[in-house]
């Protein structure tokens, strides 16, 4: 059983870097362009705080990612509930 608590999405940074690089903007020129605060993008990066979807799918688009796509740029890490109750990193 998946723990819905435990499941975070992780922002792959050397992708992330990649693309912005490969794009020719800042962080800050990104976030403009997702109608964000730039800080969203900084929390995302130190992995602080939980990412909200419309968040992911702003950032997809602004990167011209399709949504098959998501392993591109993130990571979908969970974890399992054993039966004991003890929690399981997948």
């Amino acid at each position: 059983m998946i723990n819905p608590k435990k499941n975070k999405i992780i922002l792959k940074k050397d992708s992330f870097y990649k693309l912005l690089e490969n794009k020719g903007m800042s962080v800050v020129g990104l976030a403009h362009v997702m109608d964000v605060n730039p800080s969203t993008i900084y929390r995302m990066l130190n992995q602080e705080g939980e990412t909200k979807s419309t968040v992911i799918a702003k950032m997809m688009a602004a990167f011209g990612l399709k949504e098959n796509e998501f392993d591109v740029l993130f990571i979908f890490n969970s974890s399992l509930l054993k039966s004991n109750g003890l929690t399981v990193n997948v």
